[in-house]
Formats: structure tokens, sequence, C-alpha cells
């Protein structure tokens, strides 16, 4: 019996027998598990030789039977959170002991829950699973609720006592009391004003509000209101301190919840009845109860907000689409609609006649836009914003620039140009855009180099391989090559790629992975000749690329291949290391994965 340990996903032999839906993608198998392993949605995967992988989702897959063809690779996600280690590893089997401490993890029920990102609507989502193993059927049984969703991108899902609970933090130009601002968030049906329930759910609001740019000393004081108006016995009674003097809407609020994190004094006996979360003068932030009716805080310092108007990334203004081939209609009020643009990577603009006809329009989508004096007719477009400090007066503001996206059908990374501009004379804005070029996969990331756009997989193995071995694993796939590292940024990618398969750990086997790079036939052999005197065999690559090295490399002797390595002190660098080595010369290292590269198709 062969078997594996891909943490957090357990590797063996297995075949589905009951299911109701997959995902077929053409990788080898070490690219299907590190696309399992990379979409929280992922229960398992499975392939009978490489170039067939079939992904299930939670809910797609019931019953997996034990295999012993060899070929037959099936492997299956758990959570691994409290587990000092991997539950196996490659060894086990090889012993009886090791094969009953395997039964012993096979047969034991795991129960959880996971919180996801479903890639076709950008939602989190929310899915209690049970993973058994019967001994007597062979069989590995796969059980899960049908999956909650989020009502949309901008919602953070987190986990309550009594039961999964999403949160959205919405600001607006305008200042609203308490009533105001619940009553928008009571618009959706069995939507309320929320709560705090942890300080993980206080950390988020703090996070969203730093996103405003609400702790900056230039930016005005803001507040945004949250459940908690005081009970009636505790109006105006400086006896009923803390949170029990306050009742909650909210329905899946704790008895004791610890999210309340209040500004020093507060909450006090006074008449400010209701709660808010609110940035201070010194831009530290806390809970404080405020005057339900007031639009202010009592010293004017502080506006309270409602919803989201406008995004600093989008020009909002009137205008009718002229020109388009595709769009997407929803029913959203046009704030949401606002907010359903700026979070998709790949819209460009969006339009309304009336709150509830939102129309979205994707770069490619639109080509023309015609200014209108119908107040009804609401037109945003997105720009970059990073270059400005506020956002642009004139609505006549244009762009020559690129966009690095994700495609939320399929999860790939999309890079494409565009140029937005206004036509003074006939009143129109015009929209062109080359056409979107996509990654393979989701495990592909995006950077951007002087020669184009390039894609990078960083993939390991089950087995060590030499320099050729790999380099053909990349070329199983026409135009993907073994990638060089042409920035610090793909070298953080492929160190955090590496952390997250624990390779940094302490405790875990050193491992290392190809790059492009074979020294040049002039300088083998040749001790004088130092630094990069290697030929890439990439495209997209410049002369001169970033590289972070091992101390003391490259140097001149017959280590002739590049491969990024973790040392010994679990630091990591570029080495010069034999082609035909499938371990290092001293034997502690395996050359265990490879760094694919492709350009965007």
């Amino acid at each position: 019996m062969y078997i594996l340990v891909y943490c957090p996903m357990i590797v063996t032999r297995g075949t589905p027998d009951v299911f109701v839906n997959s995902i077929s993608l053409v990788l080898i198998w070490e690219e299907c598990l590190a696309n399992c392993t990379g979409n929280d949605l992922c229960v398992a995967a499975h392939t009978i030789g490489d170039g067939n992988c079939q992904i299930f989702e939670f809910g797609d897959l019931q019953t997996v039977k034990r295999s012993y063809d060899i070929e037959s690779k099936f492997a299956y996600k758990i959570k691994n959170e409290n587990r000092s280690t991997c539950p196996a590893d490659d060894t086990v089997g090889e012993t009886v002991q090791e094969i009953k401490f395997l039964f012993e993890i096979l047969q034991a029920l795991f129960q959880n829950f996971i919180i996801g990102i479903n890639e076709t609507s950008g939602r989190e989502v929310s899915v209690e699973y049970t993973v058994s193993f019967d001994q007597s059927s062979q069989f590995w049984n796969f059980q899960s609720m049908r999956p909650r969703l989020c009502p949309n991108h901008r919602y953070k899902m987190f986990k309550r006592a009594l039961g999964p609970w999403c949160m959205a933090f919405v600001v607006d130009a305008y200042c609203h009391n308490y009533t105001e601002g619940a009553a928008y968030c009571t618009s959706m049906p069995t939507r309320i004003l929320s709560g705090i329930d942890t300080p993980e759910e206080f950390e988020f609001l703090k996070e969203r509000a730093d996103s405003w740019n609400w702790f900056n000393s230039s930016s005005p004081l803001y507040s945004v209101w949250v459940s908690g108006v005081r009970k009636p016995a505790c109006v105006g009674n400086p006896s009923c301190q803390g949170l029990s003097a306050f009742s909650f809407d909210d329905p899946t609020l704790s008895a004791n919840p610890t999210g309340f994190l209040f500004n020093p004094g507060k909450p006090d006996g006074t008449g400010e009845d209701c709660l808010a979360f609110r940035v201070n003068s010194d831009r530290t932030c806390g809970i404080d109860n405020i005057r339900c009716d007031q639009v202010r805080t009592s010293d004017n310092s502080t506006g309270i907000t409602g919803y989201i108007s406008v995004d600093s990334v989008m020009i909002v203004t009137r205008g009718t689409p002229e020109v388009y081939v595709n769009s997407t209609s929803l029913v959203l009020i046009w704030e949401e609609c606002l907010a359903k643009c700026t979070g998709n990577d790949l819209c460009v603009a969006v339009h309304t006649i009336g709150d509830g006809n939102c129309q979205i329009f994707e770069f490619g989508d639109l080509q023309t836009v015609k200014r209108s004096s119908d107040i009804e007719s609401k037109f945003a477009y997105k720009i970059k914003n990073g270059n400005l400090s506020t956002c642009p007066a004139d609505d006549t503001v244009g762009e020559t620039n690129f966009i690095f996206g994700t495609n939320r059908t399929s999860g790939r990374q999309v890079y494409l140009d565009y140029t937005l501009s206004f036509d003074q004379t006939s009143q129109s804005w015009n929209f062109q855009s080359t056409s979107p070029r996509l990654c393979p996969s989701t495990t592909y990331k995006m950077f951007k180099r002087p020669l184009g756009p390039w894609c990078i997989d960083f993939s390991s193995n089950s087995g060590c391989r030499n320099y050729t071995a790999i380099s053909s694993i990349c070329t199983r796939m026409p135009n993907r090559f073994l990638s060089g590292i042409d920035t610090p940024e793909e070298f953080e990618f492929i160190k955090g790629q590496a952390a997250a398969m624990r390779w940094l750990n302490a405790s875990y086997p050193l491992y290392a992975v190809w790059l492009s790079g074979v020294k040049k036939p002039e300088f083998v052999g040749n001790a004088s000749c130092q630094g990069l005197s290697h030929s890439p065999t990439q495209p997209y690559l410049p002369t001169r690329p970033v590289i972070y090295s091992t101390r003391g490399k490259p140097d001149g002797t017959g280590a002739d291949c590049l491969a990024f390595r973790v040392n010994s002190d679990r630091t990591c660098g570029i080495d010069n290391i034999q082609c035909d080595q499938i371990r290092t010369s001293d034997n502690s290292t395996c050359l265990g994965g490879q760094v694919c590269g492709i350009s965007p198709s």
C-alpha cells in the first residue's frame, strides 16, 4: 500500500463510486492536488494517469472505494489546525504498526465546517460536513449540508455559536441617524443592523475602516451604527452599566458577546442610547454610545455614515450606454450596484434607470456611453486611483492602463490593456480594451513583466527529480516552460508557496524546486564565471532579472542548474545544483518540485 500525505490532504488510492458532479481539468497529479488545496470548496481530487484531474467540491461526492490500482490516485481534504504534524507520511504502510496507526486515523470521524469563497459569485459560503471511513466496505463516505452563501462579495462570514453570520461594512457620502441606518439594513429581507460578537468581528470593522482611510489624520472623523439600543428601563439610569443595559436585534449574537470593545469610560448612563463603531480624534477606535437621533456626535466632530454611495475608484455621473455587446442585469439598488462593480476586478462601468435595475459592464462589453441629462440615468465608470490623493472632480477624466483581475467563472487570473477617454464633441465616453488573457488555472499567479504578463505556478512532487525530468513536466503543456524569477515580488510568491507547504517549518524535510537557468556551455567548469552566467529557457525574462541567491551562490563549480532552495536554517534562496541530481550533494535536500511559467492566453 502506497500512501502519501499532502497536508492538508490525505493522499492514497481510491475510485469515486457515487457522485453527482465533478470538474475535469488537464493537470498532472501534483497540479491537481494544488488546485484542490487552493480551492476552499474542494473536498477531494482523483486521477487515473497524469492529465486527467477530477475535482470534487462539497456536495458533489458521496462515496469512494479503496483501490489497489497504482494509477487510481485519490486525495481528500481535512482540517489540520489541531494536529502538530500531518496525520501520516509517505512511509506509512511499511510496517504493521504504521498500518494500524493509519487505519485508526481513517476510521476517525471528521466533523467540521468550512468557510470559503464561491468562485462563480465571489460570495463567502459555509458548509458543514462529515468525512468517515467504513472498514467493512472499504469506502470513504462524504456527507455535507447544503451550502449557505452570503448575499454578495462585500460580506465577510463569521462562525458564531448560533450559526454562520455575514457582515458588511457600508458607508455613505451623507450622515444618518440610527433609525435611518437600521432601515437601510432591513431594506433587504432578513437583513438587520449587526452586533459585534467577537474580537475577530471587531477587527473586521477596523480593517474596513482602515481601507476607507479613516485612520489617516487628514481624513474627517467617521462612525458607523451597530446593533444596540438602551433598554427602556435603563434610559437615563446611570446605574445601568455595560452591555446589560442594551437590547440587540441581531439574532445570532451570543448572550455575552466579547466583540464590543468600548472606548474608555463607555458605555455610560447618559441619554446617548445607541451604539456605534467610532474612530476617535487620536485615530484609535472603539464602541461608543451616541444619541440615536443624531447624524453627528454631540461635539460635531464625527459624522455617522450609513451605506455606500460613491467609491473612490468610480466616477459617478449621468449617461446612457450607446454601443455595447454584452451586460449583466441585477436587481440591486444604485449603491449596491456601485459596490458590485467596485468588488469585481473586470467590471469597468455600471448603469441604472431607477433602483433595482443594475446593469454591469465588464471590460470588452462596452464601447460608448452618451452623456445624459436625465436625473434617473445614473452611470459610473472605474479608473485606477493609486496616484490621486482625492477623487477627480471632473467626470471627463480618462486613462490608459492595464488590469490584473480574477475571472469569476473560472477563478483564473486575467490581464488586459485598456483606454478610457471622453469626446467633448460627441459628449460620449469611449471604452477600448484588448482581449482578456488568462492564466491556465487557479493555481497560477500572474505578474507584470516589461516583456508582457507572465503566469507562475509552484508545484511539489511525490518524489525527487533531476532538472531534465522536471523541465519536461513543465513542457507537457504547450508554450509552458520552467520559469525564472524576474523580480523580488516573484521571489516572495515562491517563498510564500513554500511556507504554505510548511517547507520553512523546522520539523519538515528540506526541499528545493528547479528554476529556469542552465550554465552557458562556455562557462561550464570555469570558476572565474560568477553571477547569472546562465541561459534562461523561457521567454519574457529580461536580460538582468533580480535574483535572491543563497550566500556564496552561484559559484563556478560543476553545479550548473538553478533551484529555489530551503536551507537547513530555514532561510531560503537561489542555489546552483548539479543538473543530474535528484538530491543535493550532501543528500539533505530533495529536488521535489518545479516553478512552471506560461504567458497568459
